[in-house]
């Protein structure tokens, strides 16, 4: 009796997708995760290379987040939305680092490494009594002796007039008009604090000019005010730490102005 062994057989079938060791994004176009034929991974990156998948100012290495290089129109204005709103209304941007690079505990900011970028690379010196932030795009006022102390009133006041035909600050020659600049809400004047300064807690390497009518490092007014009593309170950022807490509006504190 002859056995007929029946051998099986394999059959070449084409596959799809990425090779081996490849890595290509097939998904959510732009979103920087692919598919290597096995698993998930991120696509490849030249070494240096900081690649923005989603146009927030913020990107991926390789390795970890990382800046891009944000590209500015005429006048240094930041491509960028300063408000966090993008052209459709939808809020797409990455949450700033807080500077501190420290590491008290193992977890904790510090040891995030997170750097908050500072210095003459950030800010643009306008050579016109304002300077301009080129990760948020905002410029503000930067004439040491038109950041006074107000009351939360006289600050709104002192804002909207502001402008380089006004007397408010004669030292601002922007040629901005009145009406352009405007007290910075919580989140703005948030945006230029670092947790890693003290006195001033501010982003270092803002370029101010002019002269200080005083201690400068205390409290500075934003344009939001308290939810349970708007009436009588708003946000305020203590530049000495950074704290951001709750001042009654009669009282005193340093109007710092913007425009987008």
């Amino acid at each position: 009796m002859k056995l007929s062994i029946f051998l099986p057989v394999f059959l070449s079938l084409p596959v799809t997708g990425a090779l081996a060791s490849e890595c290509l994004d097939t998904g959510v176009q732009g979103d920087g995760w692919g598919w290597d034929g096995q698993q998930s991974c991120r696509i490849d990156i030249s070494p240096g290379e900081c690649i923005d998948f989603d146009g927030d100012g913020w990107g991926w290495n390789g390795v970890e987040s990382c800046l891009t290089n944000v590209q500015t129109q005429p006048g240094g204005q930041a491509n960028v939305q300063p408000t966090g709103v993008g052209a459709n209304n939808d809020v797409d941007f990455a949450v700033q680092p807080t500077g501190q690079t420290t590491s008290y505990t193992i977890g904790d900011d510090g040891d995030q490494n997170n750097i908050l970028p500072s210095g003459s690379g950030r800010f643009t010196d306008n050579g016109n009594g304002s300077f301009t932030d080129t990760i948020t795009g905002l410029t503000w006022l930067g004439v040491r002796q038109c950041i006074t102390e107000q009351t939360w009133s006289d600050a709104i006041g002192f804002s909207n007039q502001l402008g380089a035909a006004s007397e408010v600050c004669p030292a601002l020659n922007d040629g901005s008009s009145a009406g352009e600049w405007r007290l910075p809400n919580i989140n703005e004047l948030r945006s230029i604090v670092d947790y890693s300064q003290q006195s001033p807690a501010f982003v270092a390497g803002i370029p101010f000019s002019g002269t200080w009518d005083g201690f400068p490092w205390g409290h500075y007014w934003s344009s939001t005010s308290f939810i349970a009593a708007p009436d009588q309170n708003a946000w305020i950022v203590d530049s000495s730490f950074g704290q951001v807490s709750v001042r009654a509006k009669s009282n005193l504190a340093r109007t710092f102005a913007v425009r987008d």
